[in-house]
């Protein structure tokens, strides 16, 4: 919300873009549970907050920091935060590009903060040097213990395993990307279309942005695209057992800063305005859905192999949840002890689901014209 404002959003359009994030994607059914990708959000979002807000050694300190502890988080986030890295070295270096030139001046000491990333990455490496016998092997590269049992089959150790396959580099390939992308946009079991459609106003609020602050739209541009090309390439883009795909909390966040720069754009558009309370409310329901019965629904592929082993049809889409919560099931700690007995899941989402539309139309419809600028 913050940094829509800091932006140029207005105040009651960054506080809809941010209850979009919060409660109309994925992000809302994994709140509940300890993932990176929120850590990585945040990390994310902290970091644009202070390019917006300070340009000195500090803040340039900090970026760096940021980047390198962004890596320990999650290993992927080395180009997520490459951007951002390259802003806060453009920073040190001082560029200034020009249609003739382009002007380097060098600030000794905000290029000497650079030298913080060894304090992280050394400590990341002293964990790996302990945790797995040399300071450069990641954990996800070490043998599993499928890989072990396989060669035990064939009558081998532990030592026989090739390793070719198991580099970090390894597990992103080109010739994924197509199957990557579908998952992401149109696939019934993680697609975005399916999941939280109202995320796709942010490519047009993306238009808007980049009119306002060319930099930080491609600041984000850079960090959205990385993320959805490299998972993309992702041996499994489905995130294992998910709802939705996690894999894209973070662009999920800077798309929603997006939507709220066209949101006062589509309020004077009825046909726009209702098509967007369609969508919103769509997504809602199905967020709060995941977010009180689970996030954990096996991808496509996996159906048939799991439909044999139980002996049922197994389904891949939100309508598992649906079937949980038919039946009555939910993993909300609040109806399992209290309101049960009250009300049935199903009226229990209703409510919720209800409840936040409700507010996002408050936002988005009922306050008063003269009003809405001064919201804070």
């Amino acid at each position: 919300k913050i940094i829509a404002i800091k932006l140029g959003a207005k105040p009651w359009a960054a506080y809809l873009g941010a209850l979009i994030f919060l409660f109309a994607t994925p992000a809302f059914a994994y709140s509940a549970s300890i993932y990176q990708h929120h850590i990585t959000t945040f990390l994310i979002l902290f970091s644009i907050y202070l390019i917006l807000k300070w340009d000195n050694i500090w803040v340039n300190m900090t970026l760096f920091f940021i980047c390198a502890i962004s890596i320990i988080v999650d290993n992927p986030n080395l180009f997520f935060f490459f951007p951002i890295g390259l802003v806060a070295l453009k920073r040190a270096l001082n560029i200034n590009f020009s249609k003739q030139k382009i002007n380097i001046n060098f600030r000794f000491l905000s290029l000497a903060s650079f030298l913080i990333v060894l304090i992280p990455l050394s400590l990341f490496a002293l964990y790996n040097q302990r945790a797995n016998n040399n300071p450069l092997t990641l954990s996800g590269t070490l043998s599993s213990s499928k890989d072990i049992a396989t060669e035990e089959k064939k009558g081998g150790s532990i030592d026989d395993i090739k390793g070719d396959d198991k580099q970090a580099l390894n597990f992103f390939k080109t010739r994924n990307l197509l199957n990557g992308f579908y998952t992401f946009t149109i696939s019934s079991d993680r697609g975005v279309l399916f999941f939280t459609p109202i995320i796709l106003f942010g490519i047009w609020g993306f238009i808007f942005l980049y009119k306002k602050n060319s930099d930080i739209a491609n600041l984000f541009f850079g960090i959205i695209g990385i993320n959805f090309l490299l998972y993309s390439m992702w041996g499994d883009p489905y995130g294992g057992w998910a709802f939705g795909s996690r894999y894209l909390i973070p662009s999920y966040a800077l798309l929603a800063i997006c939507i709220s720069f066209v949101l006062s754009k589509m309020k004077s558009n009825y046909f726009l305005a209702f098509l967007f309370v369609i969508i919103f409310s769509y997504s809602i329901w199905v967020n709060t859905l995941g977010a009180i019965t689970s996030s954990a629904n096996p991808p496509k592929i996996e159906v048939l192999g799991l439909e044999e082993r139980t002996g049922q049809i197994e389904k891949y889409t939100y309508e598992r949840n649906l079937d949980f919560l038919n039946n009555n099931g939910s993993k909300s700690f609040m109806y399992n002890i209290w309101v049960y007995k009250i009300f049935s899941a199903q009226t229990y989402l209703k409510i919720l689901s209800g409840a936040i539309v409700f507010m996002g139309l408050i936002l988005f419809i009922l306050i008063p014209k003269e009003k809405r600028n001064n919201l804070i």
